[in-house]
């Protein structure tokens, strides 16, 4: 009795291990809250923490849960609670006010509940009951930290939730009750709605591959109300997750759309092979999955295809499993399937998690279900020590050659390296030969596990202090600036006019998420086309998942109300006496919504040239033509240590030699201009918004300096992967940017076209008095709701807002509902009125939110029917035990 009690404790005992491993990796690491660093300079501070933030902040406030002001310039949030805040882990921001530890202690959870849950899979689910399940349980959970600093933790959840639906599945398999598989499937789904579709697609397969392994292709006659019954408890689950989905699925449809696959680079065997020895902490950048779980999973996957014990048929079937597993990475339709149609973005750690618990359950499935004797017959001591040889002899021939000919992301690679790979395959060789010599069986688990535990520690620390880091003293400095900037601004704006602020140099893209204020970075799908597109032609800096207005120029920031800016500043290289994060209140900011001439409603000519672009957009609004940027025809440059020279498709820069850095000064004559803007387009602009291949030797670590760059950071080093304006440095008589290549010479920093502009202050002020004229008196205003009077003129009959176009906008003039139509490219709203003054309402109407309510209804009616069909099954069982029971006695 005691024993069995204490098997159920091991879980418990699991999830505290798993927890504390984590934790020690952080701690050593120095990434934990109050250690030397912090790790902010990653997707999980940028989406799921900034967004999880919002939310709470949200339900805090009562406000809209579907709409905020605080991202995006003015967003539908659905999509981006549900891809980042929708976890339960949420609930800790509501519980801990400090955002960082919140997430810190959120991906800790998150691992020790993976391992846990991973146990209770192989304990209830598939009945092991040895000790051994807690060994493979660490190597599964411990697998996650791959997620803890991968950019995107959120999809950490996917590994605790993937072993909870399939021990319901198992469930389901045995008694047919389907309800805790309908519920678990829903809160899949709601979760992490990508994760969701990957569980509920492999976990089908898993459902069908083991029907037909244990039944035959005829398995559907046998199980049709079996199969009908899991169709009920799928359809309900997806049908309650609607509740929250829905409105995220429609603004997907609408807004963002499907992509098909543009470029992406093909994984190489060698470098698989790499990640499986050693991972990696960047394989985001590299397109291959961190397939990293332990050694021992490692080493033990080939001893079970050669045990001649197992079935060759099942052997057959699970090798063919893993085989179809990796052709995913190289099959286009199905790499493209398995991104649920979405741009496939390198991001193959999506379901890596997939690989992971199939290597894991496998090995485990070996090791502790079946006769441990048969293998000992099968697989003797002298094999054993081959087969160790010839592991390690692979592992350092696997380093020697990628190191020489593998991928480009050792630059940032796991420092595990050759020695602490070959020093722990030697003592997992020492241990396998312990487990063949000696009879005795109490020490052999626990040492098991304390050597696995040190070696996925190490793991989890070397990733760790590889991601994004920077000191403890540069994070306190940069939160007290940002809360000095918010006083400022909240200090300076009356709170009706709602104008925009954003602070250079932060090292969060969605600052006014994490902070709460009305801001213009947004964690955003690429393909959310038609802002993304605006916002290339105006020659910002954007990237596939955010865009924030760091290649921004005065008009920019008075077209989009921009009217507080400052610039973070670095403790560690601000001299005694900063001001800080600096403050400017822009005057020419104009309120989001201003009157505008009726060309405004009509298409806008954008080729290749930024400032061309940018002065059209300004004759459409103004109704007349005005050339604020006017083109410098004269510039020079000075090289040092680097080669500028002209190629067939534009310029090229490239250092000459390794001993130091190459740099070059462009600079054009002053002219009387106060202001003047350089802007290096890298590739040719399309009408699609796709990636398109650089070539293999493109720059890497070019950063353009311009100190007087008021609108980013004074450098800048988005411009090497994406175009960006930049502020040029007042000198004397002239204007200067210099450029900094910091690559080996055999790098190119290669671009088809530069732009030199001054900035015409007469013509600015010109049109800001015109359009300012016009601007909107705001009555009120909440997320998603703006009440204001505005005054129309024959000449300005246009009302323009600055709030990105969404179908789910509606406008009442006077009380009378009027059409919004898409302007500027079609990323913004304008309404149409008649001369004179109006009443102006605008309120956003979440699309899907009303069918999602609908749809969780039937969702829920299902479960009750799944409910109602178990409790009737488990009366028939007990009236039918009843009655034999009866029989007996009598």
């Amino acid at each position: 009795m005691k024993v069995q009690n204490m098997k159920k404790y091991e879980c418990l005992f699991t999830f505290a291990l798993a927890g504390v491993i984590a934790t020690l990796a952080c701690y050593f690491a120095g990434i934990l809250p109050g250690g030397a660093y912090r790790a902010v300079y990653t997707d999980t501070m940028d989406q799921m923490a900034a967004m999880s933030a919002l939310l709470v902040r949200q339900i805090r406030t009562g406000g809209n849960l579907f709409y905020s002001m605080q991202t995006s310039m003015g967003q539908n949030t659905a999509l981006l609670f549900a891809f980042c805040a929708y976890s339960p882990f949420t609930l800790l921001y509501l519980l801990i006010p400090d955002v960082y530890a919140a997430t810190m202690i959120g991906m800790i959870l998150r691992i020790a509940l993976s391992a846990m849950c991973f146990h209770l899979f192989l304990q209830y689910g598939l009945h092991y009951s040895k000790r051994t399940v807690i060994f493979f349980s660490l190597c599964y959970g411990l697998c996650g930290f791959q997620y803890e600093y991968m950019l995107s933790s959120n999809l950490m959840d996917a590994l605790y939730l993937l072993p909870i639906v399939m021990l319901c599945l198992l469930r389901a398999l045995d008694k047919e009750r389907f309800c805790l598989l309908s519920i678990s499937y829903a809160v899949t789904f709601c979760v992490q709605f990508y994760c969701g579709f990957l569980i509920g697609f492999f976990s089908f397969l898993f459902l069908i591959i083991y029907l037909v392994y244990q039944e035959g292709r005829s398995f559907w006659k046998k199980r049709m109300r079996f199969l009908i019954r899991y169709a009920i408890s799928v359809l309900a689950a997806v049908f309650m997750s609607m509740l929250l989905l829905a409105p995220a699925i429609s603004f997907f449809m609408s807004s963002v759309g499907f992509n098909s696959l543009s470029y992406r680079e093909l994984p190489r065997f060698l470098d698989i092979l790499y990640s499986m020895y050693f991972g990696r902490p960047t394989s985001l950048m590299t397109y291959i999955p961190f397939l990293y779980c332990g050694l021992p999973v490692l080493l033990l996957l080939p001893v079970y295809f050669m045990d001649r014990a197992y079935p060759q048929k099942e052997k057959i079937l699970m090798g063919a499993i893993l085989v179809s597993l990796f052709l995913s990475l190289w099959l286009d339709p199905v790499y493209l399937f398995l991104h649920a149609f979405n741009r496939p973005d390198g991001f193959t750690v999506r379901y890596a998690f997939v690989y992971v618990f199939f290597m894991v359950w496998l090995v485990a499935r070996y090791v502790i279900g079946k006769d441990g004797t048969k293998q000992e017959a099968k697989f003797d001591k002298k094999h054993y020590l081959l087969y160790f040889m010839l592991q390690i002899g692979l592992a350092v021939a696997i380093i020697l050659i990628h190191d020489r000919f593998g991928e480009v992301a050792d630059r940032k690679g796991v420092k595990f390296g050759l020695w602490g790979t070959v020093i722990f395959l030697l003592l997992w060789a020492i241990y396998g030969l312990g487990l063949f010599l000696s009879k005795r069986e109490n020490w052999k688990m626990p040492i098991g596990i304390v050597l696995i535990s040190v070696e996925l520690g190490l793991q989890a620390y070397f990733n760790g202090c590889e991601q994004g880091r920077t000191s403890e003293v540069n994070y306190v400095s940069w939160d007290a600036q940002m809360q000095q900037f918010i006083a400022q601004r909240e200090q300076a704006d009356d709170g009706k006019q709602l104008y925009r602020a954003h602070l250079g140099n932060a090292p969060f893209a969605n600052q006014s998420a994490l902070y709460g204020y009305p801001g213009i970075a947004q964690f955003a799908s690429s393909n959310y086309s038609d802002l993304y597109k605006f916002m290339v032609r105006m020659g910002d800096a954007v990237s596939a998942v955010r865009y924030t207005q760091v290649g921004a120029t005065d008009l920019t920031d008075m077209l989009l109300g921009i009217r507080y800016r400052g610039r973070l500043t670095k403790k560690e290289v601000t001299p005694e006496g900063a001001e800080g994060p600096g403050f400017e209140v822009y005057k020419r900011a104009l309120p989001l919504g201003f009157m505008a001439s009726g060309n405004i409603l009509n298409p806008i000519q954008c080729d290749g040239n930024v400032f061309e672009n940018q002065n059209r957009l300004l004759s459409s609004l103004c109704g007349r033509d005005l050339q604020v940027y006017r083109k410098s025809e004269v510039f020079a440059q000075n090289c040092t240590n680097t080669e500028y020279y002209q190629t067939e498709k534009g310029y090229g820069i490239r250092t000459l030699s390794e001993e130091e850095y190459g740099e070059v000064m462009f600079g054009i004559p002053e002219e009387g201009y106060e202001h003047a803007y350089a802007f290096f387009q890298l590739l040719p602009y399309s009408d699609e918004v796709t990636e398109t291949s650089l070539q293999e030797n493109i720059a890497e670590n070019i950063v353009h300096y311009s100190p007087d760059d008021r609108k980013g950071s004074g450098a800048r080093t988005e411009s090497v992967l994406g175009n960006a304006v930049i502020e040029m440095t007042k000198d004397g008589n002239a204007f200067i940017l210099l450029v900094g290549d910091f690559d080996k010479p055999d790098r190119e920093y290669a671009y088809t076209e530069q732009y030199f502009c001054y900035q015409d202050e007469a013509v600015l002020d010109e049109a800001y008095q015109l359009l300012a004229s016009g601007g909107w008196q705001v009555n009120s205003w909440r997320d998603g709701y703006i009440d204001a009077q505005v005054n129309a003129t024959e000449e300005m009959p246009v009302l323009f807002v600055s709030i990105p176009y969404d179908k789910g906008w509606e406008v009442l003039v006077d009380g009378k509902r009027e059409q919004i139509s898409p302007v500027a490219l079609n990323a913004f709203m304008g309404v149409a009125l008649q001369s004179g003054e109006h009443h102006i309402v605008l309120e956003y109407h979440t699309p899907g939110k009303i069918e999602g309510r609908l749809l969780a209804g039937v969702g829920f009616i299902l479960l009750l029917a799944l409910l109602w069909l178990e409790y009737r099954g488990k009366a028939a069982h007990k009236e039918k035990n009843k009655s034999i029971d009866t029989d007996v006695t009598e």
